[in-house]
């Protein structure tokens, strides 16, 4: 084999070796890592929502008459619930994911799905004697279920 064809041999190997390995790299970003990432983007999303929304469904006495901003209240929540069982369900090797402590459990984000619904449909249930109580424990729980500190 002559030192000529050994040089554009070398090449073409290191060549296709660094194709397979962008393809295989952009694979697992796009499998694996940016579900991961859309996931906590979006919790961030509900961190936000909670805090944006705290007049509405935190107000027990009823002061505070916003009804367009309740309708939409209602549903930003109903809306964060089901994306969020979305984008739990669009990480592929969620397992693997857990394992290494990028994602919550299921049963954790599925939990604060519901509790999202839950808060969603309080928003219109107007002031009762529990109403402040029963909501600021829902925005407890959720922010518990999904890491979120809270600033109250």
């Amino acid at each position: 084999m002559s030192e000529l064809w050994r040089i554009v041999l070398t090449a073409c190997i290191t060549i296709g070796g660094g194709i397979i390995v962008y393809v295989v790299g952009r694979l697992l970003v796009a499998l694996f890592v940016e579900p991961i990432h859309r996931l906590h983007g979006f919790i961030g999303e509900i961190a936000d929502s909670l805090t944006s929304y705290a007049d509405v469904y935190g107000n027990p006495s009823g002061v505070i008459n916003y009804r367009g901003k309740a309708d939409e209240a209602a549903k930003v929540f109903r809306r964060q619930a089901t994306q969020l069982r979305a984008r739990l369900y669009a990480i592929r090797w969620y397992c693997l994911a857990l394992s290494l402590g990028l994602v919550r459990r299921k049963s954790k984000i599925e939990e604060a799905s519901k509790k999202l619904v839950q808060l969603s449909s309080l928003v219109h249930k107007g002031p009762s004697m529990n109403y402040g109580r029963e909501t600021d424990n829902i925005r407890r729980q959720i922010e518990e279920l999904l890491g979120i500190r809270s600033i109250k």
